[in-house]
């Protein structure tokens, strides 16, 4: 594997930790949301089958993703879980009815599952299991200030724009460009 030192220093690094910053972002933010969202945009009663939707989306999208991961490369996967959190978030900007709250919530859901998984796993298969606690521990450090804002930076659009939809169509951006982070980021020995 490669040394702590080296690996936080490549591109690989910087440009993985940046697209799951992005990422773990739009999904906190989206997750801290997303009854309220659902409150307003259809009733209560579907703000809560919307959470639970998202819970168990979460815990099938991990069975699919691990199968999925025995057919597609590792970074291709994860490029295509940023892009389909995208997707959903974009889904639940527009949700005021049901059946697209519902839709989202089943994507935003086997997201969930996934990029939780996807970090440790790319991070690696890049660089080894040398210093990998301390890799990954460095790479936790900087998207943990993702985690925590996206929720305040939802609710403050929110406020500002007196709605979701807006927050959240900023949010699927963001969560697009993390895929573009993603795509960006070449191998560690490529990228020296």
């Amino acid at each position: 594997g490669m040394p702590l030192r080296e690996a936080i220093r490549t591109p690989f690094f910087a440009m993985v930790t940046v697209g799951f910053a992005l990422l773990l972002l739009t999904q906190v933010g989206g997750l801290s949301h997303l009854f309220p969202l659902a409150t307003e945009g259809v009733s209560s009663a579907a703000a809560a089958t919307a959470v639970s939707t998202v819970a168990f989306a979460s815990i099938v999208g991990r069975f699919a993703g691990a199968w999925m991961l025995g057919h597609v490369s590792l970074m291709k996967f994860t490029i295509g879980i940023a892009i389909l959190q995208a997707v959903a978030i974009a889904l639940l900007a527009f949700a005021s009815s049901f059946i697209l709250l519902e839709a989202g919530a089943v994507l935003f859901g086997a997201t969930v599952g996934n990029v939780l998984i996807l970090a440790p796993l790319v991070l690696v298969s890049a660089f080894g299991i040398r210093d990998y606690p301390s890799i990954y521990a460095a790479n936790q450090l900087l998207t943990t200030l993702g985690i925590a804002a996206g929720p305040v930076l939802i609710g403050l659009l929110r406020d500002a724009t007196s709605g979701y939809t807006a927050p959240l169509l900023i949010s699927s951006g963001a969560s697009l460009i993390a895929a573009v982070a993603l795509v960006l980021a070449r191998s560690p020995e490529t990228s020296k």
